[in-house]
């Protein structure tokens, strides 16, 4: 196959090569500039069909496939941790406190425990913001649009801090019997 492309590119012309790489609207613009004088090297940079956009379309597809297929693994793993999980949980119930375990077996599963909780967290996190309303211009700038604004913000903060100092008042005094 490649020896047959090859003598391919030997029986094919200047021209013909040309249209394959640049496309009859690019070789145009060649032909056009060079009777112009003008410099070739931005308009084969334009039109050329196998230039480094090409092979980048090509890395991102091949990333694409690539977390596509990281995907797959988490949750091939995430099943085989959660299988265990369960047979480890299953055996502890037979060890009493008194026997306790070994101090590197309680680090291994406590370590498992945070690493497992970070990546939930932050995939739950990303998650949340994705899903989240566009905020109003002036939560984003952290700016009150007049100073009747902020008041009417500040006001309804403090409104909630008293109806909550109320209430665990109450409490307190149905407590204490008053």
């Amino acid at each position: 196959m490649i020896k047959q492309v090859k003598e391919a590119d030997k029986t094919m012309s200047r021209a013909a090569k040309g249209h394959e790489k640049y496309g009859k609207e690019g070789m145009q613009a060649l032909a056009k500039a060079g009777k112009e004088g003008k410099s070739l090297d931005p308009i084969r940079k334009k039109y050329d069909k196998y230039s480094e956009e090409v092979k980048e379309g090509l890395g991102e597809l091949a990333d694409a496939a690539e977390r596509d297929h990281e995907v797959q693994m988490a949750r091939a793993d995430l099943y085989k941790l959660a299988k265990y999980a369960i047979k480890l949980h299953n055996m502890l119930k037979g060890i009493s406190e008194a026997e306790g375990l070994e101090g590197w077996v309680q680090a291994k599963i406590t370590k498992a425990a945070a690493d497992i909780g970070s990546v939930y967290h932050h995939l739950d996190y990303q998650e949340s913001e994705a899903n989240m309303p566009e905020m109003p211009e002036m939560a984003i700038e952290g700016k009150y649009k007049n100073n009747a604004q902020r008041k009417a913000v500040h006001a309804a903060k403090d409104e909630k801090k008293n109806e909550y100092k109320e209430s665990l008042r109450a409490k307190l005094y149905s407590k204490l019997g008053k």
